[in-house]
């Protein structure tokens, strides 16, 4: 009777332990099969699966009589191809997130990896293509403007197409940020910037780059379209030679020199940029400057400034205004902030415009930056 009693419990448990195990397994298989229709039905929508193309690159599949998406979901994921969209071990090698998602590579690209600018390769060897054929892109100058590409030893259109379409540039012909800026369509569309010009933006009439403007004095242009209203003859004056606190490695020298000539010019259908210090009129960029700066670099004396030769310029700036003025008086310089050119060139510009009476009720135009102490020159 005890034996007996012993054996019943055991069975009890035993039943109930089996129960439970039974029970998990067909939960865990009702999951999986859940998300396996779901995959199916993801990948079916997303318009990139050939089944015809799956079961001509894999003949097992269709002696099997499987369903290719099925087929793909369950096994094929795991490094089978869907001709000709998607490429799955090269997807899962070229983005490490993928192998750390766990995620099928296909349903990864779909739901995630597109809205996050991954391509795949099929799609890359297209875009590449596309770029090569246009002969808008110049691979030597792109290696020149990106030292970290020519390091990599990597293919400047493959670098573009998959990493540099986000913001680089591909001198001379196009400026990707600047096309983003300009055509809000673009943005939205989520295409490589410089595909959406070959392959629409041209047809549709947009540029590829900003305009080409001339480099220009502000006092040459000012005296051919009669815009001097006052003019002085330069004055002489003798420099010592300054004393030197901490280290400097230039040559200084004292002796005569001529101040810049002072003149005051009114300009008509005139820009002045806020933030960069650049005046443009018409098809010019006024700045004695950058007139006169010789150097290559020309991104150390304006970022949105790049010369091409013989003082022809790109403006690369697109930024909405918020404020715009019917007149205005500049007194600023391109070097505000150094208390000895506002001295000698911010300061004597203020003074005449109080002692003048002339546009009292016109704006000032400063910069932002500029130091509070010499701000204090308005009170």
């Amino acid at each position: 009777m005890f034996i007996y009693t012993i054996l019943s419990k055991i069975k009890r448990v035993v039943k109930r332990l089996f129960s439970r195990l039974f029970s998990a397994e067909n939960e865990e298989r009702q999951y999986l099969d859940s998300q396996i229709e779901e995959e199916i039905s993801i990948i079916r929508a997303s318009g990139l699966f050939d089944e015809e193309l799956y079961l001509k690159a894999n003949p097992d599949v269709a002696q099997a009589k499987m369903d290719p998406v099925y087929h793909y979901v369950k096994y094929g994921y795991l490094g089978r191809e869907t001709p000709p969209h998607f490429d799955t071990r090269w997807y899962t090698d070229a983005y490490e997130e993928v192998q750390r998602s766990g995620i099928n590579p296909l349903v990864h690209y779909i739901k995630r990896g597109k809205g996050q600018g991954y391509l795949p390769k099929q799609q890359i060897e297209e875009e590449i293509s596309i770029i090569r054929a246009s002969g808008l892109f110049d691979e030597e100058l792109y290696l020149k403007a990106n030292p970290d590409v020519a390091e990599a030893n990597m293919d400047p259109i493959y670098h573009y197409v998959k990493y540099g379409y986000t913001g680089r540039d591909v001198p001379p012909h196009f400026y990707t940020k600047w096309y983003v800026d300009v055509y809000e369509e673009v943005q939205k569309s989520r295409v490589n910037p410089l595909i959406h010009y070959i392959k629409y933006g041209k047809d549709l009439g947009y540029q590829p780059r900003p305009p080409i403007l001339e480099l220009r004095r502000m006092y040459d242009y000012a005296k051919e379209n009669g815009g001097i209203v006052f003019e002085g003859a330069p004055e002489k004056v003798y420099l010592e030679r300054p004393k030197v606190i901490g280290n400097f490695s230039g040559k200084l020298e004292e002796g005569e020199a001529s101040c810049p000539r002072p003149y005051i010019s009114v300009l008509e259908n005139a820009n002045i940029f806020g933030g960069l210090g650049l005046i443009i009129s018409g098809n010019h960029i006024l700045n004695d400057e950058l007139f006169e700066y010789n150097g290559e670099e020309y991104g150390k004396k304006s970022p949105h400034v790049s010369i091409i030769k013989d003082k022809k310029a790109l403006l690369n700036h697109n930024n909405k205004s918020t404020n715009t003025f019917d007149i205005g008086v500049n007194i600023s310089c391109g070097h505000d902030a150094n208390y000895f050119h506002w001295l000698i060139e911010c300061l004597p510009k203020l003074l005449w415009l109080d002692s003048s009476n002339l546009y009292s009720d016109a704006p000032i135009f400063i910069l932002k930056s500029l130091h509070p102490n010499l701000r204090a020159a308005f009170d």
